[in-house]
């Protein structure tokens, strides 16, 4: 979901259903590229998506709880003690 709000288009492109399924399964994503343009993906983004898709339940980002997640750059910005108020 990171990858489609940041970017307006699906990370797992293909021509057909088929096509998309398979590129889900073998994880290849199209990849926009990483700047600071409004075209491009941040480093951070693409740092977090990485991390949520290592296909190891015990190396991906957030295994070790919620924390793991908040701590990462691509929340940078985020206040988390003042998010609910």
């Amino acid at each position: 979901m990171i990858y489609e709000f940041s970017t307006g288009v699906s990370p797992f492109g293909g021509e057909s259903v088929k096509e998309i399924e398979e590129n889900i399964r073998n994880h290849r994503i199209e990849w926009i590229p990483v700047g600071n343009g409004p075209e491009q993906m941040t480093p951070e983004t693409r740092d977090i998506i990485e991390k949520f898709l290592e296909r190891d339940p015990r190396k991906r980002l957030g295994f070790h709880g919620a924390a793991e997640i908040k701590e990462h750059p691509f929340f940078k910005e985020i206040d988390w003690k003042s998010l609910k108020s």
